[in-house]
């Protein structure tokens, strides 16, 4: 053993001083990188403080430069293609272009107006008013719920509107456009009124159509009436005449308000009427919610009727109209196609006709039925009056035709009717429409 530890200590001996000379090297070359790394970074941070003091002196150079006004490069506004400031030269002013790379100046239009498109601008931009509502419903003259001619006076035929005479007589037709024959419109039109008088001499004879527009206190101060017009040959006159009814029950009617000659020649022409209506302080509206503001456009007019028609006369002839429009203000504004959906809406608040197919009731005897009826599309004016043709209706057994309205119970929101037929009909069944044709009236 003494032997084994002789020969192995000078070994341990050797391998221990090794060791301590490497470790001693280690820590010596490790404090020398350690400086190399220190002088490194220290050189780095030298280097970046002169390109942060290079940044900030361009910085301020190129704002220094930006900043100044004198065009120091003598760039032309060409070679920038910037518009001249100098171009516009009021509030409000606009640039537009009258050509490729051409602008232009837009002056600032009046209040109220809003920019339009139009070609005979050297823009290409013109100011315009904004269209205001109509109040006239059907306008463009679109629904004839009722037929497409009318020789009768009153409602008839283009829903909406009256044509009326007494001693002249009339005939009242749907016009109809050919495509393009609008183009010079504010918007496309299909149909369009024609009135054609036969004059009958006599001081009270007329002839005229009209709308009625309701709840008269709804129209008052400054208003404008348009519509297209032409007669198909030579010339004539109509005369416009407003006039106020303030229901049964109420304050005498106004008349010859704002009474009118408008020219009408071959071809279509947009005329423009402008009134104010009197105030209805101090008039007593009747409560049966039937009072309205009437328009008036006279074709013919006997002596009794001068002062309301602008001394028109008596007079035979064809008269044509088209887009009708009435609203608030000074200006005639643009016509514009109304949305059907909403159009009609209107329109069924005073009319609107039906098969009734669908409408259920109750047998009340072999030859009564009871609680006929459905709900209106819209709420009406008051509850309508009825009329019907050509009804048949099913119990579940049989049909039965001809039918009879023996009694209106119906109301502004539904249709009650009490109806006799012939015979045949079970007591306590259903039954239901099959067929018919059902006009409900509400208009004024």
């Amino acid at each position: 053993m003494t032997r084994i530890n002789d020969a192995v200590q000078p070994l341990i001996d050797s391998l221990k001083t090794d060791l301590t000379n490497l470790i001693a090297q280690g820590k010596t070359d490790l404090a020398s990188q350690s400086a190399a790394v220190a002088a490194k970074l220290a050189d780095i941070d030298t280097r970046m403080a002169a390109v942060e003091a290079i940044i900030t002196a361009a910085s301020a150079s190129v704002s220094a430069h930006a900043a100044r006004t004198d065009n120091p490069h003598q760039v032309t506004a060409a070679q920038s293609n910037a518009i001249a400031l100098s171009l516009g030269v009021a509030k409000g002013d606009l640039i537009a272009y009258s050509a490729d790379a051409t602008p232009a100046r837009l002056g600032i239009g009046a209040e109220g107006q809003v920019p339009r498109v139009s070609s005979a601008a050297t823009t290409g931009i013109a100011w315009g008013d904004a269209p205001n509502p109509n109040s006239i419903i059907s306008g463009n003259f679109d629904y004839w719920f009722e037929a497409t001619s009318q020789t009768s006076s009153g409602y008839g035929s283009d829903t909406t509107s009256r044509n009326e005479h007494v001693g002249s007589s009339k005939t009242h037709l749907q016009g109809v456009f050919a495509p393009g024959d609008t183009d010079a419109f504010d918007a496309p039109a299909q149909y369009y009124s024609r009135t054609v008088v036969t004059s009958v001499a006599g001081a009270g004879n007329y002839v005229r159509k009209t709308w009625r527009l309701e709840n008269v206190r709804n129209y008052v101060g400054l208003k404008t009436f348009s519509f297209q017009g032409r007669v198909p040959s030579g010339a004539a006159n109509v005369a416009v005449e407003f006039r106020q009814y303030f229901g049964a029950g109420g304050s005498a009617g106004v008349t010859g308000i704002g009474s009118q000659l408008v020219a009408c020649a071959t071809g279509w022409a947009k005329q423009c009427i402008t009134v104010t209506l009197p105030s209805v302080v101090g008039k007593t509206i009747g409560s049966g919610g039937d009072d309205y503001l009437e328009i008036v456009i006279w074709f013919d007019a006997g002596s009794s009727f001068a002062s309301r028609t602008a001394n028109l006369g008596q007079q035979s002839g064809t008269f044509d109209i088209a887009q009708v429009k009435f609203e608030h203000g000074e200006v005639a504004t643009p016509f514009v196609t109304p949305d059907q959906q909403h159009e009609l809406s209107r329109i069924y608040r005073y009319f609107y006709s039906t098969s009734g197919v669908g409408w259920k009731g109750i047998v009340y005897t072999t030859t009564q039925v009871t609680r006929l009826g459905s709900i209106h599309p819209v709420e009406m004016r008051v509850s309508p009056t009825i009329t019907m043709d050509s009804s048949s209706l099913f119990d579940g057994a049989v049909i039965v035709a001809g039918m009879e309205l023996a009694g209106n119970f119906g109301s502004k929101a539904s249709v009650d009717l009490n109806i006799t037929v012939p015979n045949g009909l079970t007591v306590g069944r259903s039954v239901t429409v099959l067929s018919g044709l059902f006009k409900l009236d509400a208009r004024l």
